[in-house]
C-alpha cells in the first residue's frame, strides 16, 4: 500500500463510517431464503467434489458455494458466514476511495447507496465477491508487473466463476484487455490472450449451463420473447440508475416508485422509456472519446438486455 493511502483521513473515516454501518445492518438482517439455500447445499457438501456436484441444479457457478463450504468445515454458525461477507464488501469500498479516479464527493457518496450498502453488503450472496474481481481488474488493467498475466487470469477466473452477471462483465472486461493489446500493436500474443479467454470462461458456462433433466432448461430460458419481456428489459437501465422503491407502501421491497405509479396515472408509462433512452445516449456521450469503453458499455448492455428475462 502506497503512503498516499494513508495521507487520506477523510476517505478513512469514511470507511469507518460504512463499516459501522454495514456492519450494524448485517448483523440486524435475518438471511433470506435464498442465502439459506446457498449455506445448506455447502453445509450439507461432504466434499470440494460433492459441494460441485450439489450446485449443478443453481444456475450459477460455484465460488461462492466454495466459499461457504470452507467455512462449514469450521463452524455452522451463519455470524461467520456475515463476517466474510462483510469483509468482501469492505475490501470493495476500499477500492472505491482509495484507487478509483473518481471525485471524492462520488468516492464518499457512492459506498452509502442501495448497491454498496445492501445489495453488496447486507445480503450474503454471490454478487459481491464478483464485484470485487472486478473492481481488482480494473485497477491492475492497464498496469505493468511482473506477474501480471497470472494475477489477471485468476481474476477473471474467480469473476467468471461467481455469476452469470458477473461472468458477463468478466467477458466484457477481456474484450476491452484485448483491444488494448491491439492498440499498443502486441498482435503476436492475441491469439494467445484469447485462447487463454476461452479456457478460463469454459467452466463458468458448464457450471451455468443446466443439467438435461433441470425444470428450466435452455429451451425454457431461450424460448420466447415477448412484450413483456421487451417492457422489462427497457426498464432495466430505469432500476439499475434510479434504485428508489416505492416509499409509501409497507412491502416496498423490490419496487421502483415510478412503475408504481403506473397504475393510477397511466401517462407515467411514457418516462419509462425516454428516462430508459436518456441514460444510455448520456452513457454513450460519456465515453465517447474512449472506444474501447464505448464498445466494452455497447456488448455488455446489448449481453444484459438479450438476458434479461433469466431474472
Amino acid at each position: 500500500m502506497n503512503k498516499t493511502v494513508f495521507s487520506k483521513p477523510l476517505l478513512w473515516a469514511v470507511l469507518g463510517l460504512y463499516i459501522v454501518v454495514a456492519g450494524y445492518a448485517m448483523f440486524h438482517h435475518e438471511f433470506w431464503g435464498d442465502e439459506l439455500q446457498a449455506w445448506n447445499i455447502a453445509k450439507g457438501s461432504s466434499s470440494f467434489f460433492d459441494v460441485i456436484h450439489n450446485t449443478r441444479y443453481e444456475g450459477h457457478p460455484p465460488v461462492w458455494y466454495i466459499i461457504l463450504w470452507i467455512i462449514s468445515k469450521f463452524t455452522h454458525n451463519l455470524i461467520y458466514v456475515q463476517a466474510v461477507h462483510l469483509l468482501i464488501a469492505i475490501l470493495i469500498v476500499f477500492t472505491i476511495l482509495f484507487y478509483s479516479p473518481l471525485p471524492t464527493i462520488t468516492k464518499i457518496l457512492l459506498p452509502f447507496g442501495y448497491y454498496f450498502l445492501f445489495e453488496y453488503a447486507i445480503l450474503s450472496r454471490n454478487y459481491a465477491i464478483g464485484v470485487l474481481a472486478a473492481f481488482l481488474i480494473c485497477i491492475i488493467i492497464n498496469k505493468k508487473f511482473r506477474y501480471k498475466p497470472v494475477v489477471y487470469y485468476t481474476l477473471l477466473f474467480i469473476m467468471s466463476n461467481t455469476h452469470l452477471f458477473a461472468m458477463l462483465l468478466a467477458g466484457s472486461l477481456h474484450l476491452y484487455f484485448l483491444m488494448s493489446n491491439v492498440e499498443k500493436k502486441k498482435i503476436t500474443s492475441l491469439f494467445l490472450h484469447i485462447s487463454l479467454g476461452i479456457l478460463v470462461f469454459l467452466p463458468a458456462v458448464y457450471f451455468i449451463y443446466p443439467p438435461s433433466d433441470a425444470t428450466a432448461d435452455m429451451k425454457v430460458l431461450f424460448g420466447y420473447w415477448d412484450i413483456r419481456q421487451l417492457s422489462i428489459a427497457v426498464q432495466s437501465p430505469f432500476r439499475a440508475f434510479i434504485p428508489v422503491p416505492a416509499w409509501w407502501k409497507y412491502n416496498f421491497w423490490n419496487t421502483q416508485f415510478l412503475f408504481e405509479l403506473h397504475s393510477t396515472y397511466k401517462a407515467s408509462k411514457i418516462i419509462d422509456p425516454l428516462v430508459s433512452f436518456g441514460i444510455i445516449g448520456l452513457a454513450y456521450y460519456i465515453l465517447r472519446k474512449n472506444k474501447k469503453s464505448t464498445l466494452l458499455f455497447q456488448r455488455h448492455f446489448l449481453k444484459f438486455f438479450l438476458l434479461r428475462k433469466w431474472f
